[in-house]
């Protein structure tokens, strides 16, 4: 399995957003508001997306597979609404030469389930960063002996030892011992 870093921005950040749409009442123009009030604090919505940590990894991974040197990032930006459900999400400032993977994120991201935000929906611009594995260096090679030095002497192992002979034959118990002849006795 591949192994890569993926690095995700700390901070969510907040947009604002003004849509396109605009209200003309009597010659006066009127924007039609924000709808994007609410509050969800930063630290829950990094704990939420790190979720999808997996799922944003083997998106990634499949590009990979494509362009080993695939590297980039890009925003998304998300709104969640009173429900705490991602109600849009769209990439911005692409500098990922993979669209398959930008949609892959993407459509994860759709996925999340956040708590209810505090006072409205909530707008959140969220980077990602990807960057293939680092390798790891190859070993060092082994030395050569050079042609001055000789190789070092392979040692032996020792002879085996030689077993003892075997114990003299005692006499059984009962007999007793002859006793020695003295000289002069004959």
């Amino acid at each position: 399995m591949l192994s890569s870093r993926l690095m995700v921005a700390a901070l969510a950040t907040w947009a604002l957003w003004v849509p396109p749409a605009f209200a003309q009442d009597e010659g006066e123009v009127k924007s039609a508001g924000n709808p994007y009030t609410g509050r969800l604090p930063p630290e829950v919505i990094r704990r939420v997306v790190r979720t999808g940590k997996a799922t944003y990894q083997s998106c990634y991974e499949a590009g990979l597979k494509k362009n080993p040197k695939l590297k980039g990032g890009f925003v998304v930006r998300f709104g969640i609404d009173t429900t705490g459900e991602v109600d849009f999400a769209v990439a911005e400032a692409v500098k990922l030469p993979d669209a398959g993977v930008v949609a892959c994120v993407v459509a994860a991201m759709k996925t999340l389930k956040f708590p209810e935000p505090e006072g409205g929906s909530v707008q959140v611009n969220y980077p990602f960063d990807f960057e293939p594995p680092t390798p790891e260096p190859p070993p060092p090679p082994a030395p050569r002996p050079s042609a001055e030095e000789p190789p070092p002497p392979v040692e032996e192992p020792p002879p085996p030892a030689e077993e003892p002979p075997p114990p003299a034959e005692e006499p059984p118990a009962d007999e007793a011992p002859a006793a020695p002849e003295e000289p002069g006795d004959e």
